[in-house]
């Protein structure tokens, strides 16, 4: 029963209008969906999924830092696909917290893109 009471608690935060959120959820080592649920706001969890899963970004680490974890998530997401593997921006954020002057347009590409990939 307690398994089943999870499974709802989980689907009414992966449904968003009756549409899954995260279409190919599959069940990991750690369980990225709790970690995810757990530190993203309701907006930003198809992007904060998308970095932990292709990135391999630690959202834990982010907020330990007591910085924005889809902010952090959106930069670390620039960095990569503009070609730079050390991730520039990202460092840059989580070591002084100023995300650069153009973040919410950032925030916002990789939001609708996390939609469509998701």
């Amino acid at each position: 029963m307690e398994e089943l009471t999870r499974l709802r608690y989980m689907w009414a935060h992966l449904t968003f209008r009756n549409k899954p959120v995260i279409k190919k959820a599959r069940r990991e080592e750690g369980d990225p969906l709790e970690e995810v649920l757990k530190l993203c706001p309701r907006p930003y969890r198809m992007l904060c999924y998308m970095a932990m899963k292709e990135l391999k970004l630690s959202l834990s680490a982010v907020a330990e830092a007591g910085r924005d974890i889809p902010t952090a998530a959106a930069l670390a997401l620039e960095d990569a696909t503009s070609g730079r593997p050390d991730l520039p921006r990202l460092r840059r954020y989580l070591a002084t917290g100023d995300p650069g002057p153009d973040v919410r347009e950032v925030i916002d590409k990789w939001r609708r893109a996390a939609r469509q990939m998701y």
